[in-house]
């Protein structure tokens, strides 16, 4: 007994020190990308994406497996506004009223339109369904480029189209959806699913590529610029109605303070 003890707690102790040793990598790799890029820094999905990199590379090679995803797959996702992400966002909104115009009604009335990719696309997915199955999305990202987030997500949304059309309310729909994305399998890790198994993901990559492979690189290049300049005149009345909330609730305000404000948030 005391020898199974003892191995228990060896057992134990090994698994915090590697718990210890993989944090510790993970946050040398995003401290040496804030260092490197001070534009960008550090966003919070940044350790997701690290994380999983350091499984499979050195710690040098997921250092530069990051850069190329902020910096060059990714632009202007990690930054305080996340302003890549939206833009992708908006250009995924055009994309499934394009072609899942029912989908697209559905939950544009829903209201939940504007909820459904900005999780997914951030982390790669590698949040929002299990890892294993998430791995194999971030394999053909590398290899094929951003079209692979917004083509994975079209096939997403076509195969859990019964339930989405089937909810009642917003809540069901992020619900239903949640539910989907948690029982994406892998067969390598069948058991990785806790819950019901939904699809198998490379049946699911099978039909991104198939079904959506109109969506090419090119294409996504010429949405975002279409997309780009809405989003950021969105933002900046966001900050507008913001600054004017913000300056307005003060009772010793002035137009002339009001005026400045308004004018460092737009900057």
């Amino acid at each position: 007994v005391c020898v199974s003890v003892v191995c228990l707690c060896v057992c134990w102790l090994n698994a915090c020190v590697n718990v210890c040793v993989c944090v510790g990598y993970m946050r040398w790799c995003v401290q040496a990308y804030a260092t490197h890029d001070h534009e960008i820094g550090y966003c919070q999905a940044m350790n997701i994406v690290a994380a999983v990199l350091l499984v499979y590379t050195p710690e040098e090679n997921a250092f530069w497996l990051l850069a190329a995803v902020a910096n060059r797959m990714l632009p202007d996702y990690y930054n305080k506004k996340v302003v890549g992400a939206l833009i992708d966002q908006a250009v995924f909104e055009e994309l499934i009223r394009q072609k899942l115009p029912k989908i697209y009604a559905r939950t544009d009335s829903l209201g939940v339109l504007p909820m459904l990719s900005l999780p997914w696309f951030i982390t790669c997915y590698l949040s929002t369904m299990p890892f294993q199955s998430a791995v194999h999305i971030l394999d053909c990202f590398f290899y094929d480029g951003p079209r692979v987030l917004l083509q994975v997500g079209l096939a997403m949304l076509d195969v859990a189209q019964p339930h989405i059309l089937a909810a009642d309310d917003d809540c069901a729909c992020m619900a239903a959806l949640t539910t989907f994305l948690g029982g994406i399998y892998s067969p390598e890790h069948p058991d990785a699913v806790k819950g019901d198994r939904s699809t198998e993901v490379r049946a699911l990559l099978q039909k991104a590529y198939t079904d959506f492979g109109m969506v090419t690189n090119q294409r996504v290049i010429e949405l975002r610029d279409n997309c780009r300049l809405q989003v950021v005149q969105k933002l900046q009345e966001n900050m507008r109605k913001s600054a004017v909330r913000a300056v307005g609730g003060s009772t010793h305000a002035r137009s002339p303070t009001r005026g400045s404000c308004v004018n460092r948030a737009e900057q």
